[in-house]
C-alpha cells in the first residue's frame, strides 16, 4: 500500500509505504534505552500502546481471558502494540501455590511473538522483595525461554508499596536483573517505583547504573492522580529517567468509578507528548470501573461495541489511535491508496486501488472518533467544521493498517 501525503496547497512532501504483511516488531525489532527515550533499531524514538491483562491469579475471574486469541484480538481490532501479563504472584490464587499462572503468562507470550508485537512479563506482587529467590528462578526461566526473541521486556516488580527505594527496592531490582542479564543481554527491563509506582523522583536522584535499557514504572489512575504525578513525572523525564506506564486506568486508584474523561485525555497527550508506552488496565469482566469488558464477554476476543465499558471503549480508541506507525519505507507495494490532505480546500481525499475494500476513521486527538466509514471508491472528508488542532486519520483493511495525524 503506497500513501501519498500532501499538505498545506498540495504541495508533495514525501511517498510512504505500508508494509501490510508486517507487524511492529517486524518494523522496529530490538528496542534500546537511550537517555529517557526507547528506540528501535533504526534508532528512531518510539512508544507503544496496548492493554495489560487482569490478575492471572487461579479464581480471581481474570485467568480465562489468558488466551492466544485475545492476543489475537486485541492486536487487530485494537491495534495493540504491546500488551502485558500481569503473573498474580503471592496472592491468593497466584504462582507461588498455584503454577499454571506461569503457564497462563506463557501463553500470551507466545502469543504476542506469533502476532509479531511485544509484551511485557510483568511479576505482578506489591511485596517482590520478600520473595526474592522464586523472582529469580522465574525471569531465569523467561530469559533462558524468551531471551532471543526481541519482543519481550521483563517488568521485575509491578508496585513497591510505602518502601524505600535506596534499601529495599533497588537491592531487590540488581539482584534479579543480574540474573536475567547472565542470559540475556539486551532486552528491555523494567523496575517498580516506590508507593504503587508514583515516586519516580526517588529513582531519578538514584538510578540503576550498572546495566543497560533499564526503564522504570510508573502507575497512575485518572480519576486520583492528576497534574501532580506529570509534574514529578516530566521532572523525572528531565534528569534522563527512562519511563514505561505499564499500568495506568481511566478511574479511580482502587479500580471503581466512572471514567474521568477529562483526567484521562490530559494523560494521554502527556504520554504522547513524552513518547511513553504505556498498557491501560485491564481486559477483565469484573464489575468494577477499570474493567474493559462487560460481564460474560467473550473469552476468545470478536468483542463488539456492546461488550466494552466505557473504559473499554475509550481505551480502545486510545489504543487504536496512538502515534505508532506500521509505516515503513519499502519496495513500492500492487497495492495503493493515495490519501491528500488539501488545507485550502478543508478535504481529505482517499483513493483506494480499484475494487480495494478499506476502512476509514477519523479522530480527534483525544481519541474521540469523528467519522468512520467503508469505501472501495474515491472517499473525501470533509475537514471544514473541524476546530483548529491535531487530527488522527486511520485507514486499514483485513491485511493492515496505517494512521498518521494532519494539523487543521
Amino acid at each position: 500500500m503506497r500513501v501519498k501525503i500532501l499538505f498545506g496547497i498540495i504541495s508533495l512532501i514525501g511517498f510512504w509505504n505500508i508494509g501490510l504483511s508486517q507487524n511492529p516488531v517486524d518494523i522496529h525489532g530490538q528496542l534500546a534505552i537511550s537517555g529517557s527515550k526507547i528506540i528501535n533499531e533504526s534508532g528512531d524514538t518510539v512508544s507503544f500502546a496496548g492493554p495489560s491483562f487482569f490478575w492471572s491469579n487461579t479464581g480471581w475471574g481474570g485467568e480465562k481471558y489468558y488466551k492466544k486469541e485475545v492476543v489475537s484480538w486485541v492486536k487487530n481490532d485494537w491495534g495493540a502494540t504491546i500488551v502485558r501479563a500481569a503473573m498474580g504472584v503471592d496472592d491468593n490464587g497466584g504462582y507461588l501455590t498455584y503454577p499454571a499462572n506461569k503457564t497462563r503468562v506463557k501463553t500470551i507470550v507466545d502469543a504476542a511473538i506469533a502476532e509479531g508485537i511485544y509484551v511485557i512479563i510483568d511479576w505482578h506482587s506489591h511485596h517482590a522483595e520478600d520473595y526474592l529467590s522464586q523472582s529469580q528462578a522465574f525471569f531465569k526461566e523467561m530469559a533462558e525461554t524468551y531471551g532471543d526473541y526481541p519482543n519481550v521486556l521483563y517488568e521485575i516488580y509491578n508496585e513497591p508499596l510505602k518502601v524505600s527505594w535506596n534499601n529495599v527496592v533497588k537491592p531487590y531490582a540488581d539482584s534479579v536483573i543480574r540474573v536475567i542479564r547472565d542470559i540475556d543481554p539486551d532486552n528491555i527491563i523494567i523496575v517498580g517505583s516506590p508507593n504503587w509506582c508514583q515516586r519516580i523522583d526517588t529513582v531519578a536522584d538514584n538510578p540503576i547504573t550498572s546495566y543497560d535499557n533499564i526503564a522504570y514504572s510508573m502507575h497512575f489512575y485518572a480519576g486520583t492522580h492528576t497534574q501532580w504525578l506529570r509534574d514529578r513525572t516530566l521532572q523525572a523525564i528531565t534528569k534522563g529517567i527512562p519511563i514505561i506506564v505499564s499500568e495506568w486506568g481511566t478511574v479511580l486508584a482502587d479500580g471503581s468509578g466512572d471514567v474521568a474523561y477529562t483526567e484521562t485525555n490530559a494523560w494521554v497527550e502527556f504520554m504522547r507528548s513524552n513518547k511513553l508506552t504505556h498498557c491501560n488496565w485491564a481486559l477483565n469482566d469484573k464489575s468494577e470501573g477499570a474493567s474493559a469488558l462487560k460481564y460474560n464477554a467473550s473469552t476468545l476476543g470478536n468483542w463488539s461495541a456492546n461488550s466494552l465499558t466505557p473504559s473499554g471503549t475509550l481505551a480502545r480508541e486510545i489504543i487504536k489511535n496512538w502515534e505508532h506507525s506500521y509505516v515503513t519505507i519499502e519496495d513500492i507495494s500492487e497495492h495503493t491508496i493515495a490519501v491528500l490532505y488539501t488545507q485550502a480546500n478543508n478535504s481529505i481525499a482517499i483513493e483506494p486501488m480499484a475494487g480495494e475494500h478499506i476502512h476509514i476513521s477519523l479522530c480527534d486527538i483525544n481519541g474521540r472518533e469523528l467519522f468512520h466509514n467503508q469505501a472501495q471508491y474515491n472517499t473525501e472528508i470533509s475537514t471544514e467544521s473541524l476546530t483548529p488542532g491535531v487530527y488522527i486519520l486511520r485507514v486499514w483493511n483485513s491485511n493492515g493498517s496505517m494512521t498518521f495525524k494532519f494539523v487543521k
